[in-house]
């Protein structure tokens, strides 16, 4: 019996709270690079780019060779000021998903948030059919990245 096919996965925003939790889970089955602004701990050993998801040379060329694009990366702050939300969760994601396509990558999966549904009541069950509904900025940028992700899934056939 053949061993599992370790995948060669990039994660944006991978040494962030939420990139290192997951970097753990990932690491004994898969291939990871992490991309972030800064270093991870020392602790976990593994590949790291340091690249800004707003350069999009960046991030085209740490894609190359990646089969699987994790994008973590966003200012995740619900109250942050538009000038950040739009640099790195629209611009940046536009940019990771661009690269993903150019560079061949299979599939990329995008971390979306609570927030972009959060204006429907607490007794509205939540499912794919439902349009977003947004309550704050940061909840936009996570809608406009579910539709982007939208975009490139019919139009590139990336998974």
């Amino acid at each position: 019996m053949t061993a599992p096919l370790r995948r060669q996965i990039l994660i944006t925003g991978g040494c962030g709270q939420i990139g290192t939790l997951v970097a753990r889970q990932l690491s004994a089955r898969h291939h990871l690079t992490l991309l972030d602004l800064k270093p991870p701990p020392p602790e976990m050993h593994l590949p790291f780019i340091q690249a800004d998801v707003t350069q999009y040379d960046a991030i085209y060329s740490a894609c190359q060779g990646t089969d699987t694009i994790l994008h973590l990366a966003a200012d995740p702050r619900p109250a942050a000021p538009w000038e950040s939300l739009f640099s790195n969760n629209v611009i940046g994601t536009y940019h990771v998903v661009q690269a993903a396509c150019a560079a061949g990558c299979r599939r990329v999966v995008f971390a979306s948030s609570l927030f972009a549904v959060l204006g429907y009541p607490p007794t509205t069950h939540i499912h794919g059919d439902l349009p977003a509904r947004p309550v704050t900025c940061y909840g936009a940028s996570k809608a406009w990245g579910e539709s982007l992700m939208r975009v490139y899934a019919g139009a590139a056939g990336v998974s």
